[in-house]
């Protein structure tokens, strides 16, 4: 298995370096889950997802996810987590900004799920004027039964009705699935995606892609 932390992510024309310290005492968002690398390779696959696009990544942690958005032509790229992430994610996204004069715009913010009053509603286009967002990302975010409904109420308030949403997924609670599937789908269409990763770069677990799509009222 690939170590991103040494050896780096390849990503298109780019080898992404990333820090993670690592520190499970402060949470989870400074570590590097394969969750992270699945969507990172699948948008590589896949960049008209985000070129040109408003992005938004919510429980980014190390920001690989983020920063891929960046690198592959989103017009902005937001990394978002909790405060004590915010440090490691300004990190990753200055080391990774290309030497070329290719359009690199991500920036990072504080996002609690908790907190309505850090939920970044809308953006804006060129000309300045409230836009919704075009993508929403998650990797590795369903985990902790605590903070499901909270990020569902997150992705609720966030999310326009032409917003595109990808989650990377791996099970490791089927209670913590059904509570976050069953809530999602309360307010989402939900479609399974097909994709491999290429061998090597995670650990083996089965991760899954999902899209979502805020239902008409």
């Amino acid at each position: 298995m690939l170590n991103i932390v040494e050896d780096g992510l390849p990503i298109a024309n780019n080898l992404l370096k990333i820090s993670s310290p690592g520190e499970a005492e402060l949470g989870t968002g400074l570590t590097i889950w394969d969750g992270s690398i699945v969507l990172a390779k699948y948008l590589e696959a896949n960049p008209a997802i985000v070129g040109n696009k408003a992005v938004l990544e919510v429980g980014s942690g190390t920001g690989i996810v983020g920063i891929v958005a960046g690198l592959m032509g989103a017009n902005r790229s937001v990394v978002t987590d909790l405060q004590y992430t915010l440090k490691n994610l300004q990190h990753n996204v200055d080391k990774n900004k290309p030497h070329s004069e290719a359009s690199y715009n991500v920036d990072v913010m504080e996002l609690d799920w908790f907190n309505a009053a850090t939920y970044p509603t809308t953006t804006r286009d060129e000309n300045g004027s409230e836009k919704n967002w075009d993508v929403i990302l998650g990797a590795d975010i369903v985990w902790i039964e605590e903070l499901i409904l909270p990020l569902v109420n997150t992705l609720v308030a966030i999310a326009g009705f032409q917003t595109d949403v990808y989650v990377a997924h791996q099970t490791r609670s089927k209670f913590s699935d059904k509570i976050f599937f069953t809530n999602m789908e309360k307010h989402f269409t939900a479609h399974r995606l097909f994709f491999e990763v290429p061998e090597g770069f995670t650990s083996g677990a089965t991760i899954n892609i999902y899209h979502f799509r805020k239902r008409a009222i």
